[in-house]
């Protein structure tokens, strides 16, 4: 249940950042591939957010 509520909120973080996406968020998350993921975000915003929760969790 954890991970299905984390995925709705990565999912919604995104596409709150996909509209204004401000420069303090990628700073906040601290993670390199926030940098890749953010080219990314233009084909598909879910999959490299997701992934990075995903690790982020069982890490």
């Amino acid at each position: 249940i954890l991970v299905f509520v984390q995925t709705l909120l990565v999912l919604g973080v995104v596409a709150l950042l996909e509209q204004h996406p401000p420069p303090v968020a990628r700073a906040a998350e601290g993670e390199p591939q926030s940098h890749r993921g953010a080219e990314a975000t233009s084909q598909v915003p879910a999959q490299p957010r997701e992934t990075s929760a995903v690790e982020s969790q069982s890490g």
